[in-house]
């Protein structure tokens, strides 16, 4: 990871600031006036928006095409995962990152994690595969995709509609996803980090809720 400050200009008549040489794919708010945001070369940059001025940038090998950016407001810790399924911390405080991993072999589309919780980090792309990750080494601690062999026929509520249940199931660390049913780990889109229940949607009418237990663990 290299970080150096640099400094953007203001567009002409809209006032657009030029935030990166290549497309910008993901944005999060920092604070009021300082925006962090990725692009399709795999930078991350930290911008002032009231002054134009890039704060940091952050290049990694490893990173191409940022696809989703997750930040904890209270330690001020920017997650940034791309295409190739690599994730990466980078403190904003001290400017410099503090690890990268690669958690899946491909794309991450979506990251989360509890307000104020800074200890679990949860990821979810194309592969379908729930992961949890500590938040201050990256280390994945859990995998978990639904189990097909649990469902139970829909129902019908007034109040929800069609409601199917199944149960989680975990992986092993070797697990051979290719090997898996796609019925059973539909490409996950966007997630939401819940007290005990993680939200997903898979490109489909329906969202799924996970639930899980008291030690924080799928």
């Amino acid at each position: 990871m290299v970080l150096h400050p640099a400094v953007l200009g203001l567009g002409s008549s809209d006032n657009a600031l030029q935030m990166h040489p290549a497309p910008v794919t993901c944005l999060t708010f920092v604070d009021d006036q300082v925006v962090a945001s990725g692009s399709s070369l795999g930078n991350v940059s930290v911008t002032d928006l009231s002054t134009g001025q890039q704060v940091a940038t952050m290049r990694s090998r490893n990173l191409a095409d940022i696809r989703t950016l997750c930040l904890h407001h209270s330690s001020k810790l920017l997650f940034a995962a791309s295409t190739s399924g690599h994730v990466s911390c980078l403190d904003l405080r001290k400017l410099r990152s503090l690890w990268e991993t690669r958690v899946s072999s491909n794309v991450i589309y979506s990251m989360n994690h509890l307000q104020n919780d800074s200890s679990l980090l949860v990821t979810g792309g194309i592969d379908g595969v729930i992961r949890t990750l500590d938040q201050n080494n990256g280390e994945v601690t859990s995998r978990c995709i639904m189990d097909e062999s649990t469902a139970v026929p829909y129902s019908s509520t007034d109040k929800f509609g069609l409601i199917g249940r199944r149960k989680g199931r975990r992986l092993p660390e070797d697990a051979r996803l290719d090997l898996m049913p796609k019925t059973s780990r539909p490409l996950i889109t966007c997630l939401a980090v819940g007290m005990q229940k993680i939200v997903t949607t898979h490109n489909e009418k329906y969202i799924r809720v996970w639930r899980f237990g008291n030690e924080k663990e799928i």
